[in-house]
């Protein structure tokens, strides 16, 4: 017996000839252990019920939380302020200025100018000039996102997150992972998410997850995975199948109908007709 082959009981490689144990260094037993735990943590948030409907998956909580770690927040901070969209990190404006204040003693912002209209921030580091940022509402019409409801309802916090998350990341890079993040609204205009075939995809998005929620996990899991891929290839007619056929699985009718459509993957539909005819 080599000594890969020599095991304990519990499981620890030994020296089959001098029996000597060869344990894991503390710190990748310590590594191995906090993995465990946010996925347990990943877990309870996900049963919880209080995720947003776009996150089902444990490996999508423990992304975030970890790029949170990086920023120094804790589990729920991450999750409460940071976004991922379209595979870019986003950060609300209140943490990247909670973050400059906790990472750069002396940093200066301030607010000049705060309306309807625009807003004027000044930002200054410590022994540095100071520099001052504008963001108007001209800016948010031409960026097209007065369509969105915040900017309707809540002009003014709007502009003071857009002027203050554009000044935080070009004076203060260093305090938000190097200035390689964004705001929600700026991933908008990237991934130009005002289109109209955006919007109807998100309509359709959303009808599918508010659906999915009433689903068990694993169904709901498939279910989504399948939303999912349907909104990368941006394929509107298939995201209108799968959400006709999850209304069926919902609502309780029978599935007397083929599903012809080759693209559709359709575990959900499978379970749903076996369930229907062991109680038949």
């Amino acid at each position: 017996m080599n000594q890969e082959e020599a095991k304990t009981a519990e499981g620890e490689p030994y020296d089959a000839q001098t029996g000597v144990i060869f344990t894991a260094k503390e710190d990748e037993k310590k590594k191995r252990s906090e993995a465990i735990m946010l996925r347990e943590k990943a877990k309870v948030f996900l049963r919880s019920g209080y995720a947003p409907v776009s996150m089902y998956r444990e490996e999508q909580v423990i992304t975030i939380v970890r790029a949170g770690q990086e920023l120094g927040l804790p589990f729920h901070a991450s999750l409460r302020c940071i976004s991922i969209i379209e595979g870019k990190i986003a950060l609300e404006a209140a943490l990247m200025r909670a973050l400059v204040f906790r990472k750069i003693k002396g940093a200066r912002i301030d607010f000049i100018e705060c309306s309807a209209e625009r807003c004027v921030v000044e930002m200054q580091r410590p022994g540095g000039r100071v520099n001052a940022f504008v963001y108007t509402i001209e800016d948010a019409r031409r960026a097209g996102l007065l369509s969105k409801k915040n900017w309707q309802r809540h002009p003014i916090s709007m502009l003071i997150a857009r002027a203050s998350s554009i000044g935080c990341k070009a004076i203060f890079a260093d305090a938000l992972l190097g200035g390689n993040v964004f705001d929600p609204d700026e991933i908008d205009e990237i991934t130009n998410e005002n289109s109209d075939e955006q919007l109807e995809i998100d309509k359709l998005r959303e009808s599918i997850y508010a659906l999915a929620s009433s689903l068990s996990e694993e169904r709901r899991v498939v279910c989504l995975q399948q939303a999912q891929q349907a909104i990368s290839q941006r394929n509107t007619t298939l995201l209108e199948k799968i959400l006709a056929k999850l209304r069926e699985i919902v609502e309780g009718r029978e599935l007397r109908e083929e599903v012809k459509d080759a693209e559709i993957v359709s575990d959900v539909v499978t379970h749903a007709v076996a369930n229907q005819e062991q109680r038949g």
